[in-house]
C-alpha cells in the first residue's frame, strides 16, 4: 500500500527494526531517529538493523528532516498515497515492510516524543533477546 518508498542503501534484509509512525513531525523526527541509532548501534550493533519511517505523507518536510540526520543505522522510509488517513494505515505499510525484510524484531516510537533516550531502544527490544522471539515467518495467514 506503500505509494513512496525511499531506501538508499538497498536494504534488503534486517533482523531488528526501528519504526516511527509519523505525520507532520519535521521538527522533532530528526531527534527521535538520532536517539533510536544510537540505541541500535550501542546495544545491538551486532544485529543487522534499520530505522523505518512510516509516515502518512506529510507535506511539511518530515520525509526531509527524517533522510538527512545523520545516523550510524540505514534508514528506510515509507509514505502512504496522498489523502489517505490514520496512523493504522502507516503502521500497515510498516508491517508490509517487516515482512519483506523478514525482520524478527520491531519496537515502535513516536516521532514527537521529547523524552526519548538511547536506552529506550535497549529497554524495548531486550525482551525479544531473551527467548521471545516472534518469527513472522511462522505464522499462519490468518495470524498475520
Amino acid at each position: 500500500m506503500a505509494s513512496y518508498e525511499e531506501n538508499p542503501q538497498g536494504i534488503s534484509q534486517a533482523d531488528m527494526i526501528v519504526a516511527i509512525p509519523s505525520y507532520n513531525e519535521a521538527e522533532m523526527i530528526g531527534y527521535v531517529a538520532s536517539q533510536a541509532s544510537q540505541g541500535l548501534a550501542e546495544y545491538f550493533g551486532h544485529i543487522r538493523s534499520v530505522l523505518i519511517n512510516c509516515d502518512n505523507h506529510s507535506l511539511d518536510g518530515t520525509r526531509e528532516a527524517f533522510m538527512s540526520v545523520p545516523t550510524a543505522i540505514p534508514k528506510i522510509y515509507l509514505a502512504t498515497p496522498p489523502n489517505t488517513p490514520g496512523k493504522g494505515n502507516n503502521l500497515r505499510n510498516l508491517f508490509e515492510k517487516v515482512k519483506d525484510l523478514g525482520a524478527k524484531v520491531v519496537v515502535v516510537v513516536d516521532a514527537d516524543v521529547k523524552s526519548i533516550t538511547p536506552q529506550w531502544i535497549k529497554n524495548l527490544a531486550e525482551p525479544f533477546g531473551k527467548g521471545f522471539w516472534v518469527r513472522l515467518s511462522t505464522l499462519r495467514p490468518a495470524q498475520v
